[in-house]
This record gives C-alpha cells, sequence and structure tokens, in this order.
C-alpha cells in the first residue's frame, strides 16, 4: 500500500535525530518513549514547528509549505498544553479549525457560549480535539489527547479518532504515555529514545522505560540475581 505519510531526515538540534517514518492510509499510530525522549519534537518536525527540517511529503505534497488556506486540510496539531487564556468563546475557537465540526460525539452543544478560559481542564481538552477534527485533516498529529480526560473519555476519544481516520484514507499519529491504551489502539507502536525512534513495538520497553510487565501488571525493573554462591 502507498503511504500517506513519508518523512525522513528530521532533526531538530539537541532535540530530534534524523527520524524517518511513514503512515499508511487509514492507520493509528503511537507514538511511546520516557519524558524528553523526543515525541513531541517528532510532531513539530512534522507540522513544522520550529522551522521545516527534512522531507515530508503528504499525500504527494509537503504540507509545511501549503498556502494557509489548504494547510488545515492536509494537517492538524493538537498540542499538549491545554492552557488557554483567550477570552474566546468554545464555538470561536473550534470555528478557528477552519471547517464545520460535528460536536455531537465531542457532546460539547453545553459549552459552546461559554468562554475558554473558564472552562475546566477536560473540557477545554474536548473543545482543543474538537478544533483540531474540524478541518477533516489528511493526518491528525495528537500530543497527549487522552491527558486530563476522564476514563469514559479517553475511551470515547480513541474510539472518535479511530472513526476519523477510517474514512477518506486519512490516519493518526499520537504521542501517548499510557502503554496499555497504546497497545490497545495503536495499529503500531513507534518507541522513542534519546531523540530517535529507537524500535516498534513495546519488545524495547524494559531497557527504554526501565518497567516491565508482570502479571497483567507494570513493575519496575529490577535487577537480576545472578547464580547463589555455593559457599
Amino acid at each position: 500500500m502507498t503511504a500517506l505519510l513519508s518523512a525522513s531526515g528530521l532533526t531538530l538540534p539537541g532535540r530530534l535525530r534524523d527520524a524517518a517514518l511513514e503512515i499508511a492510509p487509514g492507520e493509528l499510530v503511537c507514538l511511546a518513549g520516557p519524558n524528553g525522549s523526543g515525541k513531541t519534537s517528532l510532531l513539530h518536525a512534522l507540522a513544522g514547528i520550529g522551522g521545516r527540517p527534512g522531507r515530508v511529503v503528504l499525500d504527494g505534497e509537503d504540507p509545511r509549505r501549503a498556502a494557509p488556506a489548504r494547510r488545515p486540510r492536509l494537517i492538524t496539531y493538537l498540542p499538549a498544553t491545554r492552557d488557554l487564556h483567550w477570552p474566546l468563546a468554545a464555538r470561536d475557537l473550534i470555528a478557528l479549525g477552519g471547517s464545520a465540526a460535528d460536536l455531537s460525539e465531542l457532546e460539547l452543544t453545553p459549552l459552546l457560549d461559554r468562554r475558554v478560559d473558564t472552562l475546566s481542564t477536560g473540557e477545554r481538552s474536548r473543545v482543543m480535539i474538537a478544533r483540531a477534527l474540524a478541518p477533516r485533516p489528511k493526518l491528525l498529529l495528537l500530543d497527549e489527547p487522552t491527558a486530563n480526560l476522564d476514563p469514559l473519555w479517553q475511551l470515547r476519544l480513541m474510539a472518535l479518532v479511530r472513526a476519523e481516520i477510517e474514512q477518506d484514507e486519512r490516519a493518526a499519529l499520537v504521542a501517548i504515555h499510557d502503554l496499555d491504551a497504546a497497545e490497545r489502539h495503536a495499529d503500531r507502536i513507534l518507541v522513542m529514545d534519546g531523540g530517535r525512534i529507537a524500535g516498534e513495538g513495546l519488545v524495547c520497553v524494559p531497557e527504554i522505560f526501565g518497567v516491565e510487565r508482570v502479571g497483567g501488571a507494570w513493575r519496575e525493573v529490577r535487577p537480576r540475581e545472578g547464580p547463589r554462591s555455593s559457599r
């Protein structure tokens, strides 16, 4: 299958080292990695935040060089921060996405006339997610989209992202800390470490994260005991 996204040579000094990846149409890829491993930096490089390093081809064009009116139809980015200090109504913030949004799945109707700087962190998250979804981009870049959401909305959101990308050959790249959620929802998991993509899948988790799954639960990796002395 032809890749929807093909990127290579993505480098941000001190943050990201020569990253390359491909994402297929309809694919949900999760980025896992410890704090500071480069997940947000990779999203920034793809979105053209902080420069336009490397090569990015999305559906035949570089979204970072697209005209402002065209760009949101190609790529949107949800930042990890949910801090908003604008005295702006939720409906107006969502409208900045550049297209009409279907708000029913996110149950935002009661919030539309409220100022975003008066909403709870979880409510702001849902409003910001609606803004990212509104233009129906080819590629969604989501940085910790489930952060600050209660368990029900975490499940609903990932189901919504899945439903979105299955339409019109779209895709999503999602930075996430919850390894169980990544394993449950992703088609593939890319693990980052030290500003590079270190591997695919959770096989490299113990040496990178310092945790291992034992009896269905995560625990800190403990040093292996050597052979007992015969004395």
